[in-house]
């Protein structure tokens, strides 16, 4: 600048006339004889001043060069400091939404974690409750399968046999239920981890990312020793491929999979209240129809008791009769010998009268009443023999009966025999639980 001021108190040079009319610059030098080359002073002048603005102009050039690289230093340090304190800004508040987000998927995936261990445990009722189910079915079954052996008419279909074959289609239908239900559980924890490992997953990665702002927090100018970094990471994970999402996808994909969480959720919640009302349904049911085919069994005992009563009744009845008739039979026996002896005395009177000689041989009222007496013998015999044979054919009804009655007592013996001894004790060892 003191050298622009110098420029501008110099006195202008006026130019001079050699009398040639041409200026210095353009002045025609006569001829001069070959030497040393001479300069003369206009060229000089000249030629300093043109050396002189050359330096000053570069000079002011470096002197606003210098200026502006203050002004560029000035201007890179504010810009480097405003940007660090905005990056440690923005990282605060990126940890602030990973934190957030963090805690959400925390708290869902304690969720997800305990309702794997409800439904799990779920599992375990349901598949034990539909293991419950196979000692109902063989005990049934063999029930079934023993009142096969009743005998005569005791071999009917009754309420017994109804009962029981509702009870088989039930335990078998609530079997196939509950083997559909621990499928469907089956499946439920398959969503459940699945949504787990997810949630997991990304909760791993925001706690690496995380790390690596921390670790980019963390990062300098001092923590680099000074040192060159060209083609060094101090990142504590190795960087990935593939383009980097958007904030908003980041955002829409942590939200999609926390909706996931809370409908994979909500359906489980569904499902454990449904198959709560199914293990409950399932044990009232087969516990009704146990109940019910006990009762059918106790009612039918009582039935095949008290006619097996009224048969060992009409048996001792019938004992007494066949014992009475064989006495009668007895009885009469004797009284058709007792009118042997009458009968031939009368044949005998008979036949000594026919022995009178001539017309001593009439009939008189003798043998008028030898001749009814005869008649009435011989008819009290018919009568007793005809007694004898319908007594007879009374004992041999009688005895046939006997055993029949027998028979039909050894029926419902047998009857009892199955129901009460061999299926009620077998069905004692029945039990219907809610797991």
């Amino acid at each position: 600048m003191a050298t622009k001021s110098r420029l501008k108190n110099m006195p202008a040079q006026p130019h001079k006339n050699y009398g040639y009319g041409t200026t210095a610059n353009s002045i025609n030098l006569p001829h001069m004889p070959k030497g040393p080359s001479v300069t003369y002073k206009p060229i000089w002048e000249n030629a300093n001043k043109t050396t002189f603005n050359r330096a000053e102009s570069e000079r002011l050039a470096a002197e606003k060069l210098l200026e502006e690289a203050k002004s560029l230093i000035e201007d890179a340090r504010v810009r480097v400091d405003k940007g660090e304190v905005e990056v440690d800004v923005r990282l605060k508040l990126r940890t602030t939404d990973v934190d957030f987000w963090k805690s959400e998927l925390d708290n869902k995936l304690a969720d997800i974690k305990q309702e794997i261990d409800e439904v799990h445990n779920l599992k375990i009722r349901t598949d034990s409750e539909c293991r419950s189910c196979i000692e109902p079915i063989n005990i049934t079954t063999q029930c079934i399968t023993f009142r096969g052996g009743r005998q005569g008419c005791d071999l009917i279909r009754d309420e017994v046999d109804m009962s029981l074959d509702h009870e088989l289609d039930t335990c078998r239908s609530s079997q196939a239920l509950l083997g559909q239900t621990s499928s469907q559980l089956e499946e439920q924890l398959r969503l459940l981890r699945k949504c787990k490992y997810t949630i997991e997953k990304e909760h791993n990665e925001k706690e690496m990312a995380q790390q690596v702002d921390a670790v980019t927090k963390g990062i300098k100018i001092t923590s680099l020793n000074g040192k060159k970094t060209q083609g060094r990471s101090t990142s504590v994970h190795m960087p990935r491929g593939g383009a980097p999402v958007t904030v908003s996808d980041w955002m829409n994909l942590t939200q999609q999979n926390l909706q996931r969480a809370v409908q994979t959720l909500e359906g489980s919640f569904h499902l454990r209240s449904v198959v709560n009302g199914i293990l409950a349904r399932v044990a009232s049911n087969m516990k009704t129809c146990v109940d019910v085919s006990d009762l059918a069994f106790n009612r039918r005992l009582s039935e095949i008791r008290d006619a097996k009563t009224k048969l060992e009744e009409q048996k001792s009845e019938t004992n007494v009769k066949i014992q009475e008739v064989d006495d009668t039979i007895q009885s009469l026996e004797r009284a058709l010998m007792a009118k042997q002896g009458p009968l031939a005395s009368t044949q005998a009177k008979i036949q000594q009268r026919k022995m009178r000689p001539g017309a001593e041989l009439c009939h008189d009222e003798v043998d008028v009443h030898l001749a009814r007496e005869h008649r009435n013998l011989l008819d009290i015999i018919n009568k007793l023999e005809g007694g004898i044979l319908q007594a007879k054919h009374c004992y041999a009804g009688l005895q046939k009966t006997l055993l029949e009655l027998e028979d039909e007592i050894a029926k419902k013996a047998n009857s009892i025999y199955i129901d009460e001894v061999k299926c009620l004790t077998l069905r004692k060892s029945i039990s219907i639980n809610m797991y």
